[in-house]
């Protein structure tokens, strides 16, 4: 690619403000690579670095085998903190930058973009090391193969106390990469890993897993402060679910005590947002008290889900309150477009001097909230919030950083905490005390009583005018197809749990967007941008196709609208194609795409992000359910049993399929169809409500004005019921039938706890 071609390219960039510390005298970035083509913002980033970094494509393998030179593939996303840490660090230097043009061709990929990619090297780095997490940078030949993989590396040996940097890494690998032995380290755990996507199925399921998997949650439990490991600490909420649904099998209170205490505790933490709302990605300290303050609309969508079962369950409104505050959070800071959600906020922000500081945005100094309120509302604060003059993150117990590389432990629950190298965490100690020396930040002892809420709401209303006024996080624009359909369905279940038909309008706009714009009626896009080029579109995964089914699925269920559901059975058909049917569950993309990768990998085990497989076992029982039809009861089958040899073996590690296991042995295919006349409020009626607030994970519940013949020709038990009703009525039904009708609430209510006892 010429200079001249880059540079227009970089002249007709809209909205693209580079970032470097090279500048030409006439006022352009000194530097522009290939990087300045794409519309992934963690490219752009990166767009004006020294290295002459390329992207994701078959003409950059070919240039690298022509060249006869390894290949530098670092792997991150736009938000990540130490990302950005490294790119100062090591991808600004121009010795570094020189020394990579040399002799490597260097490749950034963005995980959102391109999970597929980066889900197989991913498995590499944690086969190889034991730790996962971004930035990711791995050493490969020009045939994709990995050499070497690592997180985070400082520039040079010493730097942050750790041995060997980055600079030092790149001197070997050019002078060794051709050793054969070299290669032989690289090749037998890839060969773990091609056995392992191949592994036969099991022949049986067991409910023991699910069982085996709560006994080792609570066996790391930590009864103080919630939560299931150490420091650092994430939320985990496919483990949460689990952990309902072992409790709704066999109705141990240890189970719900301890989704209630991580809930609670988390809500108490730093890492609850107390003045905007929402939750950062993961805490440093076992208080969950200094966050990582990175936020993800996927936390926030799933933490929405768990808060909303809770409530279900324990009728307790400070997890209707999470659940509010968390939608409040994505409604107010992450709407990209009507119904479309931007993918996460940045941990760091601009401070006064315009320096970036992780967490600046979210803390306060005592001598700045003393000016803001009035003297009384001012000593409440202090007092309730545990603040200082000097601070309270210095002096906070959590006095430890861990980068992402220390703490994402993407892909096993056997790769512990206590794996983790400890090197970056002993040398980043205190930093966030050093870089937010003096400043405070909002975390309460225990949640606040109605009294005190209503205090509060007034103190936070100024506090949260005086934080707007800062200079905000930078914001990932791009939004993700899988995470969005997350939020379809947490707003879907928040509207009938909470009987509130404002998030009912928010379902159906991110309806419309998901299916108007990531749905063309074969395939499912992975990412769309506001003025995006339509030839840099991406296809979508595994993860994709069904968070969409089931999200389309949660809106059915909320709404009523029977497009929902043809929409959810159409993209339930196109991800077949991933399918194995060999030897059963789905493949993560396509094969073209698979097979241009080191080996074919299935998602199979839990992360931040329940795995596609998993996703894929739950939609396939909700459509039998609805359907009756046997071919999706044999696709969940299939599809659990591939995830069978990790279930069976380290279920704890697949907290989402273990729902879906639940689902599978202790679903009886109930339904509850609330049949309403067409003057009625559909959130908000009776009958609506006393079926929304049971926790009953197992049953359809479906709130219909009209039974038309396209509905019952999906739904076999509706058929040859009335197409209308003159007055609201409930049925209780299953593939066998449905019980006589039910017009009072509390007559449904007793009918409903007795079906779910």
């Amino acid at each position: 690619m010429n200079e001249a071609h880059l540079l227009q390219a970089l002249k007709a960039k809209r909205n693209h403000s580079p970032r470097t510390r090279y500048w030409e005298s006439a006022g352009l970035p000194k530097y522009v690579n290939e990087l300045i083509l794409s519309e992934s913002p963690y490219l752009l980033q990166h767009a004006h670095n020294p290295i002459d970094w390329k992207m994701w494509n078959e003409e950059t393998f070919a240039q690298a085998e022509q060249e006869d030179k390894p290949i530098f593939l670092s792997i991150g996303y736009s938000t990540c903190h130490w990302c950005h840490v490294m790119e100062r660090e090591s991808f600004e230097d121009e010795e570094i930058a020189q020394f990579m043009n040399d002799h490597f061709v260097a490749i950034k990929v963005d995980r959102e973009e391109l999970p597929d990619v980066d889900a197989v090297y991913m498995d590499f780095l944690q086969i190889t090391t034991g730790q996962g997490g971004w930035p990711m940078n791995l050493f490969l030949t020009p045939q994709k193969r990995p050499l070497y993989a690592s997180t985070y590396l400082p520039p040079r040996d010493g730097d942050r106390g750790v041995k060997v940097g980055l600079l030092s890494y790149l001197r070997a690998i050019h002078k060794n990469w051709r050793d054969p032995q070299l290669s032989a380290q690289g090749e037998a755990p890839l060969q773990v890993l091609k056995d392992y996507a191949l592994q036969a199925p099991l022949a049986q399921l067991s409910p023991e897993w699910l069982d085996k998997a709560a006994t080792d949650w609570l066996s790391t439990f930590d009864e103080d402060w919630g939560g299931f490991s150490e420091p650092p600490k994430f939320l985990r909420p496919a483990m949460l679910e689990a952990l309902l649904r072992a409790w709704h099998r066999d109705g141990d209170p240890n189970y719900l005590k301890a989704v209630e205490v991580t809930l609670e505790r988390m809500y108490c933490g730093g890492i609850y947002d107390h003045v905007g709302g929402g939750v950062a990605r993961y805490s440093v300290d076992n208080r969950w008290w200094l966050p990582h303050f990175e936020k993800m609309l996927y936390d926030n969508a799933q933490l929405v889900i768990i808060a909303l079962e809770t409530y279900q369950i324990t009728k307790n409104e400070l997890y209707a309150e999470i659940a509010r505050d968390c939608l409040s959070f994505v409604e107010r800071e992450l709407q990209v477009s009507s119904g479309a959600w931007a993918a996460a906020l940045d941990a760091e922000s601009l401070n006064e001097r315009g320096d970036r500081i992780e967490g600046y945005f979210y803390t306060w100094t005592y001598q700045e909230l003393q000016g803001l309120l009035a003297k009384e509302e001012f000593e409440w604060v202090v007092a309730s919030f545990g603040l200082s003059p000097e601070g309270n993150i210095y002096h906070s117990e959590a006095q430890s950083e861990s980068s992402d590389e220390d703490s994402e432990q993407i892909n096993s629950e056997a790769n512990s905490q206590a794996q983790l190298g400890s090197s970056e965490a002993n040398t980043a100690k205190k930093r966030h005390g050093t870089m937010l020396k003096g400043r405070n930040l909002l975390r309460i002892y225990e949640p606040f009583n109605e009294e005190e809420k209503r205090y509060w709401k007034v103190i936070r209303q100024k506090l949260y005018q005086a934080r707007e006024a800062r200079p905000h996080p930078i914001r990932d624009e791009q939004v993700i197809c899988a995470w969005n359909a997350f939020m379809l369905s947490a707003f879907s279940k928040a509207a009938t749990v909470l009987a509130d038909p404002h998030y009912l309008l928010l379902a159906r706009n991110t309806a419309k967007f998901l299916n108007e714009r990531m749905w063309d009626g074969a395939k499912v896009k992975r990412v769309w941008r506001l003025d995006g080029d339509p030839n840099q579109q991406v296809d979508g995964v595994l993860e994709d196709y069904m968070a969409l089914c089931l999200g389309f699925l949660d809106y059915f269920e909320a709404s009523g609208e029977v497009t929902a559901l043809h929409q959810a059975i159409e993209i339930y058909e196109a991800a077949e194609v991933f399918f194995d049917q060999e030897r059963g569950g789905f493949f993560r993309c396509s094969r073209e795409r698979r097979l241009a990768l080191p080996y074919e990998e299935k998602p199979l085990i839990d992360g931040a992000e329940p795995s596609g497989n998993a996703l894929a076992a739950l939609a396939s029982l909700r459509l039998h359910q609805l359907t009756d039809i046997p071919h999706y009861r044999a696709q969940a089958d299939s599809t659990l049993k591939a995830i069978g040899p990790i279930m069976s073996a380290q279920p704890t590690a697949t907290p989402k399929a273990l729902c879906a296991l639940a689902q599978w042995f202790g679903g009886r295919g109930q339904m509850v169809f609330v049949h309403l006349a067409s003057q009625d409020d559909r959130v908000r009626h009776p009958l609506s409500e006393a079926c929304s607030q049971i926790f009953m994970p197992f049953t359809v519940r479906l709130v219909l004005k009209e039974i038309n013949q396209e509905l019952s020709t999906h739904i076999p038990v509706l058929s040859n019921k009335p197409a209308e009703t003159e007055s609201a009525q409930a049925l209780i039904c299953s593939s066998r039938g449905c019980t006589p009708p039910i017009t009072q609430a509390a007559a449904l209510r007793s009918a409903l706890s007795h079906l779910n006892g």
